[in-house]
């Protein structure tokens, strides 16, 4: 699975979920970071310079409804469920 869209007027392709991408956040201060949670269950923090992941939060089964920044944290909003 990928992500592609326009950053600074040119199409970027980020590789590395092996799921769907359900949740994109952009940081509000540092327009070059954005983090994406996954159906594959992980979250990553990605730079948009490189086009790369710079860090991947794997959830252990716990599925991600929502990303956020706070300061320079990263929030989520967690679901879980006794089905899976």
């Amino acid at each position: 699975q990928h992500l592609t869209f326009v950053f600074q007027s040119k199409d970027v392709t980020f590789r590395g979920h092996s799921d769907s991408v359900d949740q994109l956040c952009w940081h509000p201060k540092h327009a070059d970071q954005l983090v994406t949670a996954s159906g594959d269950k992980t979250i990553r923090l990605w730079d948009a310079r490189s086009n790369k992941s710079i860090a991947t939060v794997n959830t252990k089964g716990i599925i991600i409804q929502h990303v956020i920044f706070s300061g320079y944290t990263v929030q989520c909003l967690a679901k879980t469920s006794c089905d899976e």
